[in-house]
């Protein structure tokens, strides 16, 4: 029903269902017999042949990576049935069955590796990521670490907040580790206090009641302060040293002296 229509939309659907549906499980069942044959000593070869699956996903990669901001809706369809696939292949190895091998999950693998495609080349004012973001399926600690590397560009500072703001306000169970990593922003990137200060103020307001300088070095102690000698101090000192070698450094004492 989804490929009916025969237009481009379609025939992206019919590739990625091919590519996370047609071979599953078989995968698996194909390296738990090369396990067996390799304990009988019957496989000379140990380079994995590659799947049809795998092929399929290596060109929607680079499909969608050759011009990725008119491409990202691809990859969210994409992502999503690869998401679905691991959820379908778990299932399916619960209940009083044989035990077999976790079957091997490709959603983390491909959606990391298109996020870790398309981050160098995002500008500040980019809304690909944010979208990108906001609609795939699943995202966890290892994602918002390339977020928050986005900070370490000035330029793209904004773009790295305003990303982990849109996934607090929309994406509920992912709430909390976001505003850990707009916490991380404020304590870890000078450029980012400002702007993370902002919202840290609506979204967890105790951390700002944190003293910077608790995270910084100890000042030195006030007797080891040595300030440079002023004129005056430096009379004195001199009135001081004449003095205790006997000379007089008054005029009356000097009058009184001859």
């Amino acid at each position: 029903l989804a490929g009916s229509n025969y237009d481009r939309d379609a025939w992206m659907t019919v590739i990625t269902r091919l590519a996370t549906r047609a071979s599953a499980g078989l995968d698996e069942e194909d390296s738990e017999d090369n396990e067996g044959a390799e304990s009988k000593g019957t496989i000379a070869q140990q380079t994995p042949k590659p799947s049809l699956s795998d092929g399929i996903r290596e060109t929607l990669w680079k499909f969608v990576i050759e011009d990725f901001r008119a491409r990202i809706p691809i990859a969210i369809s994409w992502l999503n049935e690869e998401w679905f696939n691991d959820r379908i292949q778990s299932q399916s190895q619960d209940g009083p069955k044989i035990k077999k091998r976790p079957p091997r999950g490709h959603y983390d693998k491909w959606m990391l590796k298109i996020l870790d495609s398309i981050v160098p080349f995002l500008d500040a004012k980019d809304k690909v990521l944010i979208r990108f973001l906001s609609e795939i399926p699943a995202l966890d600690a290892r994602v918002l670490d390339r977020v928050k590397g986005l900070a370490k560009d000035p330029e793209r500072v904004t773009l790295a907040v305003n990303a982990l703001y849109y996934l607090v306000l929309v994406r509920p169970p992912v709430r909390e580790i976001c505003i850990d990593a707009l916490v991380d922003l404020w304590r870890d990137f000078e450029d980012a206090k400002a702007p993370a200060a902002k919202l840290l103020k609506k979204l967890r307001p105790d951390v700002l009641s944190e003293d910077p300088a608790n995270h910084a070095p100890p000042p030195p102690s006030a007797d080891v302060i040595k300030h440079p000698p002023t004129s005056d101090s430096k009379e004195g000192l001199a009135s001081a040293s004449v003095e205790s070698e006997g000379i007089p450094n008054t005029p009356d004492a000097v009058t009184a002296a001859g």
